[in-house]
């Protein structure tokens, strides 16, 4: 890995972006900061992602922080880690916690090309993508064009 984005890559990241509802947002930073179980497929944050999620979420110094940080910390000390489950639980009742990166997105998607385009984007999406993570769907999206050279 280089640590750059080539062209396809970088159109491929806004795609994915501005096509996700917000239920995949919610996951999209779970998952940013998150580990996956190569067996069970299973995501899980550890203290370090849990400090990093919460920073970057919340100022230190609020108590919205505190109190996030704390409901996660008892959860580590309860489970040894905060599963993706336990993350959508607490989003549920802690909406605004993701409504920077829920509104960055909808100005993504007025700035780029418009709300009504990235809305039938988005549905063509759960057509065929219906759930899948946007890791699975970029590794799917890669293999397509090596099986048409091949064919």
């Amino acid at each position: 890995m280089s640590g750059e984005l080539d062209f396809v890559e970088f159109v491929c990241a806004i795609w994915n972006f501005c096509t996700m509802d917000d239920a995949d947002v919610v996951s999209f930073a779970f998952e940013c900061f998150g580990d996956r179980n190569p067996v069970t497929k299973e995501w899980w944050l550890q203290q370090e992602g849990v400090d990093l999620l919460t920073q970057s979420i919340f100022d230190v110094e609020t108590q919205a922080y505190k109190t996030c940080k704390v409901f996660f910390d008892d959860i580590i000390m309860r489970n040894g880690k905060v599963t993706e489950r336990d993350w959508t639980k607490w989003t549920q009742h802690n909406r605004r916690a993701l409504r920077p990166l829920i509104d960055l997105r909808n100005k993504m998607r007025r700035q780029i090309v418009g709300r009504k385009w990235w809305k039938k984007l988005m549905k063509f999406r759960k057509k065929q993508f219906f759930r899948m993570r946007f890791h699975d769907i970029e590794k799917a999206r890669s293999r397509r064009p090596a099986r048409r050279l091949r064919e």
